[in-house]
């Protein structure tokens, strides 16, 4: 009886805790260059638990993205307290994919609407927003220039030195006619 009040007593803290909280959004990868393929998470495991189940159109997902870098994301799915199969397991992001991205600066909201709500979301209905606004930057791939005389130096003395350790060990026959050629 002790163990089963103290986990309804745990289990209510945990709900108080987590209560208001905004569901955390992350995007992954951290460090975005051209040609990477760029994913937004959630954690449905926070306030409110957030189950994303196709729209009556079979979307899971909407994605909007005006002129100015600005991303819109609509998930489709029920709001749910208490979470439904609790422990929910906080901490594993549900992903959607925001595809390949050019360079710039971008920021993203992400926002869940009823699965009887199309998508896109007319301005008419409402949504709810998961966690806040994100900012973030693609960048364009580094180059690095391998055709410059000091690389092409360095080069050859790599190849000089092995080729002068590995003579070091065979006959100086081998040596004599790899001179004559």
């Amino acid at each position: 009886m002790k163990n089963i009040l103290t986990s309804l007593f745990l289990l209510l803290i945990n709900y108080i805790c987590v209560a208001g909280t905004p569901p955390a959004t992350a995007i992954i990868p951290n460090h975005i260059t051209v040609g990477t393929e760029v994913f937004i998470g959630y954690d449905p495991g926070l306030f409110p638990c957030i189950e994303s189940l196709p729209n009556f159109q079979g979307l899971l997902d909407y994605i909007e993205t005006d002129e100015n870098n600005n991303i819109e994301i609509t998930v489709s799915g029920f709001g749910q307290f208490p979470c439904f199969g609790f422990p929910t397991p906080i901490g594993q992001f549900e992903f959607f994919s925001l595809g390949v991205l050019p360079v710039g600066v971008y920021s993203i909201q992400m926002f869940w609407a009823d699965p009887a709500t199309p998508l896109p979301v007319p301005p008419n209905l409402n949504q709810s927003l998961i966690g806040t606004i994100i900012n973030f930057e693609v960048f364009a791939p580094t180059v690095v220039p391998a055709s410059n005389l000091y690389s092409l130096g360095l080069l050859v003395l790599a190849v000089l030195f092995v080729t002068m350790s590995i003579l070091k060990k065979k006959p100086k026959k081998i040596l004599v006619s790899l001179v004559i050629l």
